[in-house]
């Protein structure tokens, strides 16, 4: 069979004669022109032989030639159920999964030492059973394949005990060891095998996994040193760009600060002319100041000098009216109820003006009437004094 290109070969069809299970099946196949690290997949009976790991052959790097001892594999398989069919699938596949080939075989497996079937496939020569690869016999029929006829049965005519001799080669349960001991060896074959094929396959796919991881390594490297020098190569080009625009905002900067220089200077000449005209200002207020206190001042002495005056003439008047009072009390004048004399008295407001207004006496000093205490009082003594 041929697909892609590539030749997976081996016996395909059926195999006639069955094979003995005491020994390892060898199973040769040709693999040519297989691509790098392709895969070949071995299944017996639909699954992995002889096991998931070592059921499969790992190509390589390489892969396969056109022909040639490079292109020659095996697989040996033992320890199969007797007396089924058995198939046997090689898929000869890429390392991207995809099936490149494939081919089976079928074939069976027999029974080995009494149990091998005779000429009508019937273990023990068709004389007994076959239990765990030996033979029981059936009555009549011994030796280990059942091939003896046992004419005495363990009894002679005559009573006494007699035996037919199963042969110089009979061993009593050698048969059973025999097998047991096949059994044992098909497990330690098997096993040696899946272990040989799974340490093959693993340092293959060992060896693959390097070369990637090699091949991506030195990928990765390129590429890091390509974007190394790409960054370097920007980095240089920014930095150019950037020492440009660092010129350009020193320029601008010097410029800036010499002009906030000019305007710190206009500022402090305008707060000095400002702080100027602020005295200015206040000696100005401080002169109006003066003037209007020195106004103030000489209207104040001006109007207490008025007011002085008035409170005088106010004096004057007020004892000259109490003079009159008393001196028509001391002349007998005219009678008056004490209750309608009336005296006159004057107040002085903020503004120095007087204001005279007529009142009723008190009534101690009516009382000081009718008893002619006139004048006994300190007020009435001081303005007798002054009228007389």
């Amino acid at each position: 069979m041929r697909v892609a290109s590539c030749y997976l070969s081996a016996t395909f069809g059926a195999i006639a004669n069955a094979f003995d299970e005491s020994v390892a099946i060898v199973f040769p196949y040709e693999v040519r022109s297989a691509p790098a690290y392709s895969k070949v997949l071995i299944r017996v009976d639909g699954k992995p032989y002889p096991d998931r790991v070592s059921g499969v052959v790992h190509i390589g790097a390489s892969g396969t030639p056109v022909e040639g001892a490079l292109t020659y594999y095996s697989v040996d398989v033992i320890g199969l159920a007797t007396g089924v069919n058995h198939e046997i699938q090689f898929y000869l596949v890429a390392a991207s999964g995809r099936l490149l080939d494939v081919v089976q075989l079928q074939f069976q497996t027999m029974r080995s030492g009494g149990c091998v079937p005779d000429a009508n496939g019937n273990p023990c020569s068709s004389n007994g059973l076959c239990q765990d690869g030996y033979c029981i016999c059936y009555d009549g029929f011994i030796g280990t394949d059942c091939s003896i006829v046992d004419s005495t049965q363990g009894s002679a005519t005559n009573g006494e005990a007699s035996y037919t001799s199963p042969g110089a080669s009979f061993v009593p349960t050698g048969a059973h060891k025999t097998y047991k001991t096949m059994e044992a060896a098909n497990k330690k074959s098997k096993a040696s095998t899946a272990h040989t094929m799974g340490l093959a396959a693993t340092n293959a796919e060992l060896t693959r996994i390097t070369t990637e991881l090699t091949a991506k390594g030195i990928a990765t490297k390129t590429k890091i040193e390509a974007e190394l020098d790409s960054v370097a190569a920007t980095v240089a080009a920014n930095k150019a760009a950037r020492a440009v625009t660092v010129a350009a905002l020193h320029r601008k900067l010097d410029a800036n600060a010499a002009a906030i220089q000019q305007d710190v200077l206009s500022s402090e000449r305008s707060k000095t002319a400002a702080l100027e005209a602020h005295i200015e200002t206040q000696r100005t207020l401080f002169e109006h100041q003066t003037a209007v206190n020195k106004g103030f001042d000489s209207k104040k002495a001006a109007m207490a000098a008025n007011m002085a005056a008035k409170l005088a003439m106010v004096t004057q008047d007020m004892a000259e009216a109490r003079f009159r009072i008393n001196n028509l009390v001391l002349n007998n004048g005219p009678a008056v109820k004490p209750s309608e004399l009336t005296k006159n008295e004057c107040t002085t407001d903020q503004f120095n003006n007087v204001v005279c207004v007529d009142t009723a006496l008190t009534t101690a000093e009516q009382d000081a009437f009718v008893t002619e205490s006139v004048g006994t009082s300190a007020t009435a003594a001081d303005d007798w004094e002054r009228g007389r």
